[in-house]
């Protein structure tokens, strides 16, 4: 027994003498790992262009995954709240809500189509309203079409700003204008490639053609919440008294200039794919372009109200009264409810005493740059004065080569340098100088391409009805 304990004792000696602490268990599994790690190391630095493609590639794939996720949560969330307004039942004899959708297939690079019936049209089947979708096949074909609508509750325009000033311009051109501006609503989906109006509608920040953005507007047209926008009337004129051909109407802006023309050159570009509005620039810099834009600027400054454009107007103040609160629906007109009471009141403005000499007093102001814009409150971010205006833009009388390229890039990535000139007007006066017949010039009127010529555009605040967000 003693010698088997000495024995016992002995393989413990030994063991520690084999085993020392630096060869641990934990020791020498961490070695392991290294070596593990450097070899994967040295494997990926001997095959660099499979480690970058790969790279790229998983990243690709968790970006492609998280987006698809998030999209679907969105949706999921919008759907839930429209079917809440689906849910609601109707009284007896008292028929859907019915909506006539104006889908220009050709927007956005003909993507429009898919868009409309992945983000939009799953929303307002939810919410239980009848649609009507007449997809347009020819330019112009929604400013017929809304020359002789009627049959509807409401319009809502699938496309960009060139489809949107094309329906205002149908409604304001019919004879009964003024009751239908007030009585037909317009919904405004951002499918478009460029949806200026759409986005101050909404939300500045999204991103346009942003499925988000399409959700808004849908859920937009559910929840029936309207805001007035001002619109522009541009008239050609033979001379300073006359005008010829019938009114053009936008609710965005008119632009005249280099850096225009060569934003409508861009799809000429196709093969430089994403690049293409980049391409423009550099390719439009050294081309006959409209590089001058001289003229004279006839225009009256805005007045908030005084005794030549009120005459003897007062204003009257308001006794509280049961009103509809901002959360009223359609179906509130059948439906019994209590009602909010909300009071309004207005400062009494005696518009007799208020003397503005500068009021209906034509301006006169010689203009030679290379940009030139019209704007309306639709779409200027920096707008804050509540009177109805027009801003003028003008940029810089002359850039270079490398100039133009420069801001060009800024302007396709949506910046750009703050302008030489900006003023406000209600009415103005454009006369061009006459330009050489055999260069490519011309205005453009919400990105639609019209001849250089004298124009009169007239600011007709608060004129049509659209759909936006809380």
């Amino acid at each position: 027994m003693k010698a088997g304990g000495r024995r016992r004792r002995g393989n413990c000696r030994r063991s520690k003498l084999a085993e020392p602490y630096w060869l641990s268990a934990q020791f020498r599994f961490f070695f392991i790992k290294m070596a593990k790690l450097i070899r994967v190391l040295k494997t990926l630095r001997n095959h660099w262009k499979k480690t970058t493609f790969a790279t790229f590639a998983v990243s690709y794939g968790v970006h492609y995954v998280k987006d698809r996720y998030e999209t679907f949560q969105l949706m999921r969330a919008y759907c839930e709240e429209a079917a809440k307004f689906g849910d609601l039942p109707l009284p007896i004899g008292v028929k859907p809500r019915h909506i006539t959708i104006i889908l220009n297939p050709a927007a956005n690079r003909r993507k429009a189509v898919d868009l409309f019936d992945k983000f939009c049209a799953p929303i307002f089947h939810l919410a239980g309203i009848s649609v009507r979708i007449v997809k347009t096949e020819y330019v112009g074909q929604a400013k017929g079409l809304m020359e002789v609508m009627n049959d509807t509750q409401a319009v809502v325009l699938a496309g960009g700003d060139g489809t949107v000033s094309e329906a205002v311009t149908g409604m304001l051109r019919r004879e009964d204008a003024d009751e239908v501006a007030g009585m037909l609503p317009i919904g405004v989906l951002p499918l478009g490639r460029t949806n200026s109006v759409a986005k101050n509608l909404f939300s500045k920040s999204e991103s346009e053609n942003s499925k988000e953005g399409l959700m808004k507007a849908s859920i937009a047209v559910v929840k029936e919440v309207l805001k007035p926008l001002d619109v522009m009337k541009i008239n050609v004129m033979e001379d300073e008294e006359n005008e010829s051909g019938k009114p053009v109407f936008s609710a965005g802006r008119i632009d005249w200039g280099a850096f225009h023309d060569a934003h409508a050159r861009r799809d000429k570009y196709w093969v430089w794919g994403a690049l293409r509005a980049y391409a423009s620039y550099v390719f439009s810099s050294y081309k006959d372009l409209s590089w001058e834009c001289t003229g004279e600027i006839k225009y009256v400054l805005p007045c908030s109200g005084c005794n030549k454009c009120k005459g003897m107007a007062r204003g009257t103040v308001s006794e509280p009264k049961e009103t509809k609160g901002k959360d009223s629906r359609w179906w509130h007109s059948f439906i019994p409810r209590k009602p909010k009471l909300r009071v309004e009141e207005f400062p009494q403005i005696d518009y007799s005493k208020i003397e503005n000499p500068e009021c209906g007093t034509w301006l006169t102001k010689t203009v030679s740059t290379v940009d030139f814009s019209v704007i309306t409150r639709n779409i200027c971010e920096e707008c804050e004065d509540k009177t109805p205006h027009l801003k003028v833009i003008i940029g810089p009388k002359s850039v270079g080569m490398f100039e133009f390229i420069s801001e060009g890039w800024k302007r396709a990535g949506d910046r750009g340098s703050p302008p030489s000139e900006t003023f406000c007007a209600s009415e103005i006066k454009l006369k061009p100088k006459e330009q050489n017949k055999e260069s490519e010039q011309w205005i453009y009127i919400d990105k639609e391409n019209f001849d250089v010529r004298p124009i009169h555009i007239t600011l007709i605040p608060n004129k049509v009805k659209m759909f936006c967000a809380l």
